[in-house]
């Protein structure tokens, strides 16, 4: 096993496993970290109880682990539909400013 990249928020690991194994990652099972196994979604599964790991076939596999929680995708949500409401007021008050000066 090896690690292409490890950042805070994801890891990239080349794994050539001899037969069917369990990667470890000794890492934290931390809620809002998803995994794949060449590039298609994969269980986490806890490991010695507080870290994580994921099954995979004998072979060569490229192992994503990114950390995606559902704070950040809800505030990303939140956000994106306060700036559309904003816009949309902003707009409906410039059209009302416009009919009012044109009396």
């Amino acid at each position: 096993m090896s690690i292409l990249s490890d950042e805070n928020t994801y890891i990239d690991l080349q794994v050539d496993a001899k037969r069917d194994a369990l990667v470890v990652l000794n890492d934290s099972a931390f809620p809002g970290w998803e995994a794949m196994v060449d590039g298609k979604t994969t269980e986490i599964i806890r490991t010695n109880e507080i870290v994580r790991g994921v099954a995979v076939k004998a072979g060569e596999h490229l192992v994503t682990f990114r950390y995606r929680p559902q704070s950040v995708r809800r505030g990303t949500l939140i956000s994106a539909m306060s700036l559309l409401t904003m816009a949309a007021v902003a707009l409906a008050g410039r059209g009302l400013r416009r009919r009012s000066s044109r009396r």
